[in-house]
């Protein structure tokens, strides 16, 4: 009889979890989608929605300012992540309160500019709502990225198809509804930014890979700042490690303003509901493509196989071009799925590649999207430079259309060779590790925790599980990093422990942290 009723109890429990779990990725997802709904002001599609309040050479003004702004200010929290490498808390309650100030004075601005007209203000109104977005994402992906791949997976796609909802104010074309709801979305988000903060302060979910380190690492003592050159030395790692799903990005960023110069020519003007619709609508087919892929199939993708797979589907649509005149409506619809697919792909490859290689999620993520954002702007730049004249014309879309098809050839030629094997004198780890390396190796703590661990004699296991406790990961992540038992690793902790006589992780941690390396 007792033995029936703790089964009872035991799936009252089973079902209780279960229902906050489902909770808890709504709750998430909503949040998310508020973000992505603001976020839209800064992305590809919807330099437009501006020109609803503020008028058509305004939103030039704003535009031009806010993507420049959120392009550079991906490469610069990159390089701030890599300075800020050894207390990454700290980079993450930056970013928190950087967003949140920067969405103030973006509102400010904009309040400015309706009352006084001034260009200068909204210049720097937009700048700010652009570094804003970025420090917003870079929250993002760090609150996503603690719970795993899969269940970032899934809180993507609901966002991305949810972000639809807040624009139905949009297609009202009313000013005073669209500041409404533009104003309302940017407080939903800096207090949701701030809840976020907030939760990544408590305890990490355990046995979920190693990036719970990202928001439970313990401040150094010191100043808290690497090296300029440790921090470059990390930046160009990346770069080299991963420089074959960058150049899918870069491409892919240049690509999407040249196919929507296509589009504005073969379509012609377009009404703004229209315009709206078409972008919200390769949203949700783009979340739904990878829904079926992420979830349904369990596939895993990455960058290169997204575009190894997409690869037939443009250069098809890019001949077509010549030889096809009506599949041209079809093309710049393509290409803006094309670019919401790679973007959700790279957030989650970014994620899923700093839990392989336990490297710093924010370098990561700064290099991916700094890439992809910063070539796209370039990208709209060079067109700005030599639109009018020059690109109307039969000929001149043509050219275009040969180009994108060249510069797809191209990257496909480089992506998919087989990259040759690093020589031996070059591997960034030692032949007795079992995990992946990371290619951000040049980091201070780690020749820290070697150093400690041959003063007090540690073996070259123990030495890896030290390095891992360091950097906050849970027993269960650390011995899915090892593979091991979790009885294994709690053997080694306790030896590792009993050696440096401490009886606490962040006794260890700051036990690493004043080391000497």
């Amino acid at each position: 009889m007792i033995g029936v009723e703790y089964s009872i109890e035991k799936r009252g429990e089973g079902r209780c979890m279960q229902q906050k779990t489902v909770v808890h990725v709504i709750m998430m997802s909503a949040g998310y989608a508020c973000f992505l709904a603001l976020n839209s002001f800064s992305l590809w599609g919807f330099s437009l929605l501006p020109e609803t309040i503020l008028g058509r050479e305004a939103a030039e003004w704003w535009s031009q300012s806010l993507s420049c702004a959120n392009a550079l200010s991906f490469l610069v929290l990159a390089i701030m992540a890599a300075r800020l490498n050894s207390c990454r808390a700290r980079f993450g309650q930056i970013t928190t309160v950087l967003a949140c100030s920067l969405f103030v004075v973006a509102l400010v601005c904009g309040g400015c500019f309706l009352l006084s007209a001034v260009p200068a203000i909204l210049v720097i109104g937009g700048a700010a709502m652009g570094a804003a977005t970025t420090c917003g994402f870079f929250c993002w992906v760090h609150a996503l990225a603690a719970e795993g791949v899969e269940s970032a997976q899934i809180k993507i796609i609901l966002g991305s198809v949810l972000s639809a909802v807040p624009f139905l104010a949009f297609l009202t074309l009313d000013s005073s509804i669209i500041a409404a709801a533009f104003f309302l979305l940017l407080l939903l988000n800096m207090a949701i930014l701030i809840g976020l903060r907030k939760a990544s302060a408590g305890e990490p979910p355990a046995g979920r890979g190693g990036l719970s380190s990202d928001t439970n690492e313990v401040v150094s003592s010191r100043s808290g700042l690497d090296s300029t050159s440790s921090a470059v030395a990390m930046l160009k790692n990346g770069l080299s490690a991963f420089w074959r799903p960058l150049l899918c990005a870069a491409l892919v960023g240049c690509m999407a303003p040249a196919v929507s110069l296509l589009g504005s020519a073969a379509l012609g003007e377009m009404p703004f509901a229209w315009r709206a619709l078409m972008v919200h609508s390769e949203n949700v087919l783009a979340a739904a493509l990878l829904g079926v892929v992420w979830i349904a199939l369990r596939h895993k993708v990455n960058m290169v196989k997204t575009f190894t797979v997409l690869f037939p589907l443009l250069i098809t649509l890019f001949l077509l071009f010549f030889v096809w005149p009506p599949v041209r409506a079809i093309i710049p619809y393509a290409g803006g799925v094309v670019f919401v697919v790679c973007s959700m792909t790279m957030f989650v490859e970014s994620i899923a590649k700093a839990e392989e290689t336990h490297s710093n999620l924010g370098v990561v993520y700064g290099l991916f999207a700094g890439v992809l954002y910063l070539s796209h702007y370039l990208g709209s730049l060079a067109l700005a430079h030599i639109d009018g004249d020059a690109l109307s014309g039969e000929t001149a879309m043509m050219a275009v259309s040969a180009v994108l098809l060249y510069g797809c050839s191209l990257v496909m030629f480089f992506v998919a060779r087989k990259p040759s094997a690093a020589p031996e004198s070059a591997s960034p780890v030692s032949e007795n590790t079992q995990c992946e390396a990371s290619p951000f190796s040049a980091d201070p703590s780690e020749r820290k925790t070697r150093a400690l661990a041959a003063q007090v004699g540690l073996s070259e296991r123990q030495t890896e599980v030290l390095a891992l406790l360091a950097r906050g990961y849970t027993l269960p992540a650390i011995a899915s990093a090892l593979y091991l038992s979790e009885n294994t690793v709690r053997t080694h902790t306790k030896k590792i422990y009993a050696a440096l006589d401490v009886h606490s992780k962040q006794e260890l941690i700051e036990r690493v942290s004043k080391e000497d390396g």
